[in-house]
């Protein structure tokens, strides 16, 4: 590992599993069996009390749930790349910005293609469409687990929303309030029926509602269970490699 806001990662020169500090953040990248010219890149935007190493093999803060999304993207031959945002993950302005910076040092130091596929988990779609509405043509396709769609119904709900939301940007930063960004980007969601934390009705069913008279390309899969990571019934393997 490397550390230090100046640190330099290694050129795609090797598939060995990278985790290390950039621009004050903490970037984990896991590489398939075969490395080609500008690979397909799929990154995940964790959710609230998550982080990079949340998604890390044999990491202490490693979650079998969680590293599942790293394996299905390895599989798919994707690289796979998470930043901790830790709880600047509802810090959503500054964030994106931070995302966005990021990326481009990753562009540069590494052979990636240009547009990304994203796995947004929880309110880590928050971000992500904060980051899609700044620049909607980094992404090609995304994939949500249980995510957050209206701040409205997470306040309500989720206290880490409640308590590091800024209230005064509220309005700005709630995807309900521009969820036109999604009209054409192919977005597979995944759902539980029984998830109190984040119903699936004021979320991703809500998104859903408001594109039905717009041409979209959003697709809600409402699976059993809640919002846990012990709910696997949120990962159909097979409707998820052949979206990727």
């Amino acid at each position: 590992m490397t550390s230090g806001v100046s640190a330099k990662p290694i050129r795609l020169i090797t598939n060995k599993d990278t985790l290390f500090h950039l621009k004050g953040r903490e970037v984990y990248i896991a590489f398939p069996p075969k490395i080609n010219p500008k690979n397909k890149v799929l990154f995940a935007f964790h959710g609230s009390g998550r982080e990079a190493r949340s998604y890390v093999p044999g990491d202490a803060r490693s979650n079998s749930f969680y590293i599942k999304q790293r394996d299905l993207a390895v599989k798919e031959n994707y690289i796979f790349i998470v930043i901790s945002f830790g709880q600047d993950i509802w810090a959503i302005n500054q964030s994106a910005v931070n995302f966005l910076s990021i990326r481009e040092t990753l562009l540069k130091e590494y052979d990636l293609a240009d547009q990304w596929t994203v796995w947004a988990s929880s309110a880590g779609a928050v971000l992500f469409a904060n980051v899609l509405k700044l620049n909607p043509k980094i992404f090609d396709k995304a994939i949500g687990t249980f995510p957050v769609f209206d701040l409205h119904a997470a306040m309500q709900r989720v206290k880490s929303a409640r308590d590091l939301i800024p209230v005064d940007q509220l309005e700005n930063l709630n995807p309900a309030n521009f969820y036109f960004v999604f009209n054409n980007l192919p977005y597979l969601i995944f759902h539980g029926d029984q998830d109190e934390a984040v119903p699936i009705e004021l979320h991703s069913l809500y998104l859903k509602k408001l594109l039905k008279s717009n041409f979209n390309k959003v697709k809600v899969q409402k699976v059993k269970g809640g919002h846990s990571t012990s709910n696997w019934h949120l990962y159909d393997e097979t409707k998820i490699s052949k979206f990727l």
